[in-house]
């Protein structure tokens, strides 16, 4: 969790940079208290730890509905699948609620981030959300919408019924004045569905959720084979949802790298090589991926196996094995 504190601290500063003072041309802090009282900072940082929490107890449910779907310990895996359910109701509530005051402050701070995760080439008031679009990106500003809800895209970007969204070609043109000729319009295919693929995979955990809790409480929880065999496989949603939503954060971010005071294509280093960052890039893709891999197959085999017979008092003596990796 401290970690996180600094990474998002860190991370939010170029998301909406604050306690500095430019000298030379650059930006220096002066102000620490600044850095962790920024609003995206406070609002990301609370969405990570509640996201953690979301991911932690699906992971736990998953194993718990293997399990006891594999004839594993009935009354160990039961209390383990409710106490996952019991901590990620909440958490995956708070997760959404979070998020969506975070959207209403990087909406405040960043408007383009907010109107290409809508695609709103147009100002609007009171605006609709649409569920789906056929069509729609940079370069396709009248995409069909699908199943569009009044009034609910105005709630969620600025918490009022009737609010104001300012849409991409008047913020194109608001920044070509105040930063000078370029196109400050991120990936608007990449915003739209990172950010309904993040949306409709955190209600698929609430709706999964709530199903089990509803069958904890008529005693059914542990012979439910078609919900058990959903937690399991529920255990890839919230990694998705995860990962939409750091596409929303950072492609919403460009083309800035820190915003409104380097552009990307200023950050890029003129001694480095394309050939330097195709190794490096390659090195790191095998060996993060390699790490992924045994990651994931220690993580199948341990979970698969089952608990050891409980200790008895005649064991009291025998010496506890030694924890394997």
């Amino acid at each position: 969790m401290l970690s996180a504190a600094f990474i998002m601290a860190a991370n939010s500063w170029m998301q909406h940079p604050v306690g500095y003072t430019m000298a030379g041309g650059k930006p220096q802090l002066n102000d620490i208290w600044a850095l962790f009282t920024n609003p995206v900072f406070v609002w990301g940082y609370a969405k990570v730890l509640f996201a953690s929490l979301v991911t932690g107890a699906v992971v736990m449910l998953a194993v718990s509905g293997w399990q006891l779907r594999h004839g594993g310990d009935r009354d160990v895996f039961t209390r383990s699948a409710r106490l996952a359910l019991v901590v990620l109701v909440p958490a995956i509530l708070f997760t959404m609620l979070v998020g969506d005051e975070l959207g209403v402050i990087e909406g405040r701070y960043q408007p383009v981030k907010i109107a290409a995760a809508e695609a709103q080439w147009t100002t609007c008031q009171p605006c609709s959300f649409s569920l789906f679009q056929i069509g729609g990106g940079n370069n396709d500003q009248t995409p069909t919408e699908i199943i569009a809800i009044p009034h609910l895209l105005s709630l969620l970007a600025t918490n009022h019924w009737n609010g104001q969204v300012v849409g991409l070609n008047p913020l194109q043109q608001q920044y070509t004045k105040q930063f000078g000729p370029g196109y400050y319009v991120p990936n608007v295919f990449i915003q739209y569905w990172s950010m309904r693929v993040m949306a409709y995979l955190g209600a698929l955990v609430l709706a999964i959720s709530a199903w089990g809790l509803w069958l904890v409480r008529r005693g059914k929880l542990a012979t439910s084979r078609v919900f058990l065999w959903v937690a399991v496989w529920g255990a890839v949603l919230p990694f998705g949802m995860n990962t939409a939503g750091w596409f929303l954060t950072e492609s919403g971010r460009q083309p800035w790298i820190v915003q409104g005071i380097m552009l990307t294509k200023n950050g890029i280093s003129p001694t480095v090589s394309t050939t330097t960052l195709w190794i490096s890039l390659v090195a790191f893709v095998l060996l993060y991926g390699t790490l992924a891999t045994v990651d994931l197959l220690l993580m199948l085999r341990y979970s698969r196996e089952q608990l050891p017979p409980p200790r008895t008092e005649t064991d009291a003596d025998v010496p506890v094995p030694a924890v394997r990796y």
